[in-house]
């Protein structure tokens, strides 16, 4: 039977915790980009916002730092 090390329990707490503090951040991003002329379906999955270009928000949702090439994005549209 396999245990499970606390350490191991601690990360998985602390994975927990990151994420859903960064679903709060996206959150407050996406509401600031409806507040600012972003529609609702630009933000839905496959979505302009959401179309996995490698531009898009999933990218910072995955980890990826692509808030140049986004800024730019948003700004030209």
């Amino acid at each position: 039977m396999m245990r499970v090390p606390k350490y191991i329990q601690d990360k998985m707490h602390r994975v927990a915790a990151l994420n859903r503090q960064a679903g709060f951040v996206m959150f407050e991003i996406e509401e600031w980009l409806l507040r600012n002329g972003i529609t609702k379906e630009d933000l839905d999955n496959g979505g302009y916002l959401r179309c996995g270009d490698g531009v898009s928000l999933e990218e910072l949702e995955y980890g990826e730092d692509i808030t140049g090439l986004l800024v730019e994005k948003l700004e030209a549209m």
